[in-house]
């Protein structure tokens, strides 16, 4: 049976300065379009759109958060990410679904009900969409947030209002077309740490509504599994997927500590290369944490 959810986006937070004007690793990779000023007034996007329906949003604020207030005390670079469902499946069918099964999570979390979010294009369009959003069931205090109710270590869903290409204008050529050669979305990476490790396979399993693949002998140094989803335009990528996996080095340790159980790589399908293999964009910083997969 083909997956109900689907890859949606993922949150790359950017700097003003590297919103104005964005740095090599990524114009010389991607097609960047310019998003727009999201509804509340304190912060905007651009976009990076492959042609599987799903995107890598570089995110700024512009003024004091007044909106995505969670992800006001982030470090720059990847934060969260999204899922997302097609019709007939809707906001709402998401919302009770991953509710009733995080019942009696001990990670403490469950879901908000869908609201309502928009933003406005540079050409004038109005882009609609609802999210659902993973939230503590009891106010979480930690080093990186004086308190917060909102969390980032489940991907949140986001559902379109307005016709999908509206927010995603996947079906425009010129924009999907990308020096690297993108077509989309591979595989999003979560560390999460060891103590925690069999309540978040449960969980994710509940959320994406899929079940857990053990990783093969070359990654079994570490606990880690995956699960396949889906795109929301297929365009023959052989396993878009979430990797879920405890810390198999010093520096995955250190990433737990600081950021606690948070994406830690995004993977991007690319055409047009022989063989098997992935590479990341950088040696070090938020470009070694952007991969591309071939193959």
């Amino acid at each position: 049976m083909s997956p109900q959810t689907f890859h949606d986006h993922i949150v790359l937070l950017v700097s003003t300065a590297d919103f104005l004007r964005p740095p090599a690793w990524i114009t010389d990779n991607f097609t960047v379009i310019e998003g727009g000023n999201h509804s509340g007034g304190s912060s905007r996007n651009k976009l990076v759109v492959f042609k599987d329906g799903t995107l890598l949003e570089l995110f700024n604020f512009y003024n004091p958060p007044t909106e995505f207030a969670h992800w006001k005390d982030k470090p720059e670079g990847l934060i969260d990410f999204a899922m997302t469902t097609l019709p007939p499946v809707t906001a709402e069918d998401v919302y009770e679904r991953v509710t009733q099964g995080l019942k009696g999570s001990s990670l403490g979390v469950t879901y908000e009900p869908p609201k309502k979010g928009g933003r406005v294009r540079k050409d004038g369009k109005e882009v609609a969409w609802q999210t659902t959003r993973p939230i503590s069931t009891q106010i979480v205090v930690s080093s990186s947030s004086s308190s917060s109710l909102f969390r980032t270590d489940l991907p949140f869903f986001c559902h379109d209002a307005t016709p999908r290409q509206v927010r995603v204008p996947f079906d425009n050529e010129e924009i999907t077309t990308h020096p690297c050669g993108a077509i989309g979305t591979a595989a999003v990476e979560v560390v999460v740490s060891q103590g925690q490790y069999d309540e978040y396979i449960k969980s994710y399993s509940v959320v994406l509504g899929s079940q857990p693949q053990k990783l093969g002998a070359a990654t079994s140094a570490v606990d880690g599994v995956e699960f396949l989803v889906g795109s929301p335009v297929p365009v023959g990528i052989q396993r878009p997927r979430v990797w879920v996996h405890t810390p198999g080095s010093a520096s995955d340790e250190e990433w737990v500590k600081e950021r606690g159980a948070s994406i830690r790589s995004f993977t991007v399908a690319v055409d047009g290369r022989e063989g098997r293999g992935s590479v990341a964009l950088g040696e070090d910083g938020v470009a070694s944490t952007v991969r591309l997969e071939w193959g």
